[in-house]
């Protein structure tokens, strides 16, 4: 075949993958490889359609076709490339690695191969052998490029928390000194002298990177255009102390109109350490393991030295009155214009607030005073109150009275824009300092109130497209909040379903609120609605990539609660496992990533992303979201699979510490700050999902089952150590940590959990008995494979596991289902863990049971327990079955309309709700009943 035929046929290939036609290239390809069966280019495009087609037979065969075209070890960029890209669709980073490993020992001096080799390196992290390899072709070829590609490795190496301190400081060591060999200077390039600045701070060299920084003129152009170097430098100064410099450099720098954030925390970090400098290892920034500090605004994280003496605490409070000076100077000239600049008023709120940590006697600013300033002339300003929030709950009894006065004192007009949001900003404040606990009284009046005034608001933005929100959004949230807060002291649900009828009504008129919307999943939860029809406005949310980490736990803890799995509905199953492909995505996406930083040498944006990934992959939502997964497979499926037991082991088992990721901040809150927040208000049952949670619920699963041998099987280290992958390191075997119940983890659970939890702790014990009873018996000759009575007490076990079913139904039965206290979230919780546990027990005694005579002990407590059981889950069953044929809608309507004093139609939001849990009553009866019957 001519060349040109051969090309031809190649393109025809290549478009059909580009255009998406997978099906279609891999058909050309296999009519091409008919005539030349071995042509490597022909089967590695066909592979790379087949991993595209998203179909597990072709994806089968293509990893068969990987393996064939590894073992022939191609060097042709036109095989290796498709088959990189091949690799990569089938997650076989590993694999890549050995290819192109190969095919570089073949061709050494193909620079395209070396660089290929390395970057295969770069993407599973394996940075000693990309360092070497760097270095070799460094060496090699005499470019730079590959000299600190050489660097950053090392730099890597070193940063890795398994590498210890005497090697971490050799390889620093080398990496300067790769550097000082490169014959060029750093600052040919922002990164690489940013690099070489972090270098010398790492090795304690701080004086020396502050001389190339500030001592020449490369130093000084680039930290005026280089963020990256900006961020160095700021590190270097406060690494050395020179807190009076800090303190001359801001000031000139305000007196110049620099009214950025960083000089101001710069003016007060001069003031409060030039008399007394705290250790540089307490400083936030240099440490990021601890609590990082927010702009003007959030808790102040920055250090207080301790035991300051009288003299010290004198000049620190002199200072702070000279920086209270030069703010005040500042805030004159910016508000002396037609433009007003805000951050000198923050910047004395935050001054007050760093220096109040010395002690009483040291305030120097009226911080009342400044509040009330600042909102005098910024109040008509969305983030009024969220500016000045952090600072009202350090007011004093007198400074809450004088403010809340001139709150009271703003008018409460609603015919424009800038007046309504004053009248938001008043009202905020005023509700904030509140004092608490509030009456149920209390909280209906001010609900009433901000529902009167959101409703006179809505006609200013009558006429705004679809896609802005509601000037008045923030009228509701306080008004559904207030609803919420009334709920709290008296319990009443009719309370709730204001909340909802207030938060239905906003989101309709801003669909894009998604504060509100948030509000609005949390008290759908509340009420029982956690299914459907919350997951309906979580995906009107659209929340995307790494917010389904971020965010997704507002629709996802204790999903299961909510899931009707065992009757079929798989919409919150779906949810869940769709959450989950951010973490996939992220093991694919992101070392391609950082790829990319090092082929353009962006060396401050490598550990950013490397940081990025680390928190994703050990990411606390993630485990959580693991375990409800898993829960709800199981009420489905009623077993699990050898691929969901090994996601709860490496869950569990983690190398590194797990990362909260979650975002709370997000959800509006504007309850009195003295009280709980609308976030603890709202949380299910009372507590908020953490890691001790996570950690006795995959325990709980690990310990029924994984058995111990599995636990604590042996693995294949050398096999381990190739695909790089990293084991814990634990004194205590997993399988006794498995075991082992701690207190802390006890209290993270509801009473129906910590019953579940007892009753598989229970279940797996006896389980263990006679499993050891038998293998001695039978060892021993004194058995037919029967545990002896004398030696366990069936009957007693019975009797035990049997309660346990009967326990749960006398709870859930206990529940209020009235009208004005129905407690729906805590019924459906019961039910469901109840169920999960008959299944449970199911999944695990069954194996068990198979092959056993029928007058076997085991066999006999088995039967006993489950036959009791079955009684109570059709008992439970006919409870839900029943309570989801209620029809409450006209009376729950009349009592809202009531509360509400008509000035809603709630009959719309009202319906959907009560639908919504009677089709969640409904469901999670019928699944158990079908569940009873198949069992």
């Amino acid at each position: 075949m001519s060349r040109v035929v051969e090309e031809r046929q190649i393109r025809a290939i290549y478009e059909a993958i580009d255009t998406g036609s997978y099906k279609n290239a891999a058909q050309q390809a296999n009519k091409f490889l008919k005539k030349q069966p071995k042509h490597q280019q022909y089967r590695a495009l066909k592979c790379l359609a087949l991993s595209r087609t998203g179909r597990a037979d072709d994806e089968a065969e293509a990893h068969t076709l990987v393996e064939e075209l590894i073992r022939e070890k191609p060097t042709d960029q036109v095989v290796l490339g498709p088959l990189s890209h091949a690799l990569r669709q089938l997650n076989r980073p590993f694999d890549a690695l050995s290819m192109f490993d190969a095919a570089y020992k073949q061709a050494p001096g193909d620079e395209e191969l070396g660089a290929q080799a390395f970057m295969a390196n770069v993407r599973v992290g394996h940075w000693k052998a990309a360092q070497l390899l760097a270095t070799r072709i460094g060496k090699q070829l005499k470019q730079d490029r590959w000299t600190w590609w050489a660097v950053m490795c090392a730099v890597l190496q070193a940063s890795d928390g398994a590498t210890a301190a005497h090697v971490r400081n050799v390889l620093l060591q080398l990496a300067l000194r790769m550097i000082e060999m490169t014959g060029k200077p750093s600052h040919v390039q922002a990164d690489r002298f940013a690099l070489h600045l972090d270098l010398l701070q790492a090795l304690d060299r701080t004086p020396e990177a502050l001389t190339m920084l500030e001592d020449t003129a490369e130093g000084r152009a680039l930290f005026a255009t280089s963020p990256a170097v900006q961020e160095i430098a700021r590190e270097l100064t406060l690494r050395a102390g020179r807190w009076e410099q800090e303190w001359e450099n801001a000031k000139k720098k305000l007196q110049e109109g620099d009214r950025t954030g960083e000089t101001t925390t710069a003016l007060i970090n001069g003031a409060l350490y030039t008399p007394a400098p705290p250790k540089p290892e307490t400083i936030p920034m240099l440490d990021p393991t601890l609590p990082q500090p927010v702009l003007l605004g959030g808790p102040t994280v920055w250090p207080v030295p301790p035991e300051l003496s009288e003299d010290q605490l004198a000049e620190v409070k002199r200072r702070a009155g000279e920086a209270k000076e030069e703010l005040d100077a500042a805030v004159r000239k910016d508000l002396s214009g037609d433009k007003k600049e805000r951050t000198g008023l923050l910047a004395l709120l935050e001054l007050e607030q760093r220096v109040g940590k010395y002690g009483e006697g040291m305030s120097v600013v009226d911080r009342a005073a400044v509040i009330e300033q600042y909102v005098t002339i910024f109040g008509d300003k969305p983030s009024a109150f969220e500016d000045v929030l952090p600072h009202l709950k350090l007011l004093v009894a007198k400074q809450r009275e004088t403010l809340v006065a001139f709150a009271q004192s703003l008018p409460s007009t609603v015919d424009s824009d800038k007046a309504i949001q004053r009248t938001i900003t008043g009202l905020k404040i005023v509700r904030a300092l509140a004092p608490v606990p509030r009456s149920a009284s209390d909280e209906l009046v001010d609900a009433v109130r901000y529902l009167d005034l959101y409703l006179a608001a809505l006609p200013v933005g009558a006429d705004l497209p679809k896609t802005e929100l509601q000037p008045a959004d923030d009228l509701a949230a306080l008004s559904a909040q207030a609803f919420v807060g009334a709920y709290t002291s008296s319990r009443d649900i009719t309370h709730l379903h204001a909340a909802l009828a207030v938060l239905v009504r906003a989101t309709e008129a801003s669909r894009y609120g998604y504060g509100l919307r948030l509000c609005l999943i949390r008290v759908l939860r509340l009420l029982g609605a956690g299914g459907q029809l919350a997951v309906k406005h979580w995906r009107l949310l659209g929340a995307k990539q790494v917010q389904t980490d971020t965010l997704g736990h507002y629709i996802l803890d204790r999903a299961s609660t909510f899931s009707l799995t065992a009757n079929g509905d798989l919409t919150v199953l779906a949810e869940g496992m769709e959450s989950a492909q951010i973490y996939l995505a992220n093991s694919m996406e992101t070392p391609e990533q950082l790829v990319r930083a090092f082929q353009f040498e962006k060396y401050s944006q490598i550990t950013d992303f490397m940081t990025f990934q680390d928190r994703l992959e050990n990411s606390l939502q993630r485990d959580i979201g693991i375990v409800d997964v898993v829960r709800m497979r199981l009420a489905h499926d009623g077993i699990l699979t050898e691929i969901d037991i090994g996601d709860l082991k490496g869950a569990f088992d983690r190398v590194s510490e797990r990362y909260d990721n979650r975002d709370f901040s997000v959800l509006p809150t504007f309850q009195p700050v003295d009280g709980p927040t609308f976030d603890v208000q709202t949380q299910l049952f009372g507590n908020k999902l953490g890691v001790q949670w996570c950690n006795i619920m995959l325990k709980t699963y690990l310990h029924a089952f994984c058995p111990v041998e599995e636990l604590d099987r042996e693995h294949d280290l050398e096999m381990l150590k190739k695909l790089g992958v990293e084991l814990p390191k634990h004194d205590i075997a997993l399988s006794v940590r498995v075991k082992t119940l701690v207190d802390e983890e006890l209290a993270a659970l509801t009473q129906p959990e910590r019953a579940f939890v007892a009753f598989v702790y229970d279940l797996v014990e006896y389980i263990q008995k006679v499993d050891t009873t038998v293998v001695h018996s039978t060892a021993n000759g004194t058995s037919n494979g029967s545990a002896s009575t004398d030696e366990i007490e069936h009957e007693k076990t019975a009797e035990q596991l049997a309660k346990t079913f009967e326990y749960a139904l006398a709870k859930v039965e206990a529940l209020p289902t009235g009208e004005k206290h129905e407690a729906v979230s805590a019924t459906l919780h019961g039910a469901t863990l109840m169920h999960e546990q008959y299944v449970l027990f199911n999944a695990v005694t069954a194996p068990r049971v198979k092959g056993k005579k029928r007058a076997d002990p085991f066999v006999q407590t088995v039967k006993t327990v489950k036959t009791r059981a079955t009684s109570a889950l059709k008992t439970l069953a006919t409870v839900l079955i029943a309570l989801g044929e209620k029809d409450e809608t006209t009376e729950y309507v009349q009592h809202t309309n009531a509360l509400l004093q008509d000035k809603l139609d709630t009959t719309a939001a009202l319906t959907e709700l009560i639908v919504a849990r009677r089709a969640a009553y409904d469901g999670l009866g019928r699944g158990i009943q079908r569940c009873v019957q198949n069992s």
